[in-house]
């Protein structure tokens, strides 16, 4: 994954790609290279473990510009989405021609953010980013989005939250 960084994602010290990969993200795109990364992987465990066509998807902070980007981009491919304290610059969304595919309008994703995580306090720039993101979704007929503040936490993944929340849609 590379869309979860900044401007200088090349240089970060955990991607270990060769120059023709780099040459091929630099054509193809950052988010491009990413989709067709989670596809790859969504198919093999399709394929070699009876997984099902269509996925949860979750992201931390920077991980919001990719989730947003996969939900605004594809959400005929994700079963649904949980973001805790998502970024959202609309990086990799072409905020003009958003996903018409009817499944948005009913895809549950739900926002995630602790009630002490002062990172994500209203006023704050990635609130409003996620407000922003949120608000983007409405406007595109994305009828399932929701924000729940989860009691007594801090700027953290929430994994049991996201977790319970994606059991929940399994029933």
């Amino acid at each position: 994954m590379v869309t979860n960084g900044g401007a200088g994602y090349r240089s970060v010290p955990t991607y270990h790609y060769s120059d023709p990969v780099w040459d091929r993200i630099q054509k193809s795109g950052q988010f491009n290279f990413d989709m067709d990364g989670i596809n790859a992987i969504m198919q093999d465990v399709v394929k070699q473990y009876g997984g099902e066509d269509k996925y949860f998807v979750t992201g931390f902070e920077a991980g919001g510009h990719t989730v947003w980007g996969i939900l605004f981009n594809h959400p005929e491919v994700v079963r649904g989405a949980a973001l805790v304290c998502p970024n959202y610059l609309g990086r990799w969304v072409d905020e003009g021609h958003i996903s018409s595919a009817e499944e948005r309008t009913v895809l549950p994703i739900r926002n995630l953010i602790g009630t002490k995580d002062d990172l994500c306090a209203v006023g704050n720039p990635i609130y409003t980013q996620m407000q922003r993101a949120m608000s983007l979704a409405d406007a595109h007929g994305y009828k399932n989005v929701s924000l729940v503040r989860v009691e007594g936490k801090r700027h953290e993944r929430l994994a049991d939250e996201v977790l319970a929340y994606f059991s929940s849609l399994l029933r």
